[in-house]
């Protein structure tokens, strides 16, 4: 199984500076990425993108997040939402930015009604430090593969947006999102909520 992760918001809580309220995070998990892959390189053929475009919902126009919805909607694959109200966090421990990152990526990834097992999880290079991502690694595989005989995570990789149509994917999932809990805007999530098996309003 193949787990692409990506989120919307930021980590911080000076609210009157300018932290966003939500933090949204979205698991993309597919069993064979290649179609999917297929069928996004196909889109931005139709579309009369070069082949090096990269899909990002915060560069794109309605039509074009329309056109990758309406494709996205057709693949198989599920998507699992963790949504976070950070106005409402009062424990201090949390309040630490990779503190609380590596908290709610554990939880989304735990809370999974058993539908994750031996995954390659996969995350934008770009969202993290080098030690970052390391400690990250190591704390996922220890606190998820506590199990006897049954590994949750096989292995955390980073790739970069650009050349990963399934990463892009994740981020437009996560833009739909991110419209509805952000801008108020729930068309795009309500078109492609069927593929979406579980969507959480964590609050602590």
């Amino acid at each position: 199984m193949f787990v692409y992760m990506d989120e919307s918001g930021d980590t911080g809580f000076k609210f009157r500076q300018g932290s966003s309220r939500y933090f949204v995070i979205t698991l993309l998990l597919v069993t064979d990425p290649v179609p999917i892959h297929v069928a996004i390189d196909d889109l931005r053929i139709s579309l009369g993108f070069d082949r090096g475009n990269e899909f990002k919902w915060v560069n794109s126009s309605a039509d074009v997040r329309w056109a990758f919805l309406r494709m996205l909607r057709r693949q198989e694959f599920t998507a699992r939402v963790l949504v976070v109200d950070k106005t409402v966090m009062t424990m201090p421990e949390l309040r630490k930015r990779e503190t609380f990152y590596n908290f709610l990526v554990r939880l989304i990834l735990t809370h999974d009604n058993g539908t994750i097992q031996d995954a390659i999880v996969i995350l934008d290079e770009s969202v993290k430090s080098k030690k970052s991502k390391q400690r990250l690694a190591a704390y996922l595989r220890r606190e998820l593969n506590t199990e006897q005989g049954r590994r949750k995570i096989r292995e955390v990789r980073y790739h970069t947006s650009h050349t990963d149509n399934l990463v892009q994917a994740a981020d437009m999932l996560t833009g739909a999102v991110n419209a509805r809990y952000h801008r108020g805007n729930g068309a795009y999530l309500d078109f492609i909520r069927v593929k979406i098996s579980d969507l959480r309003e964590w609050r602590p």
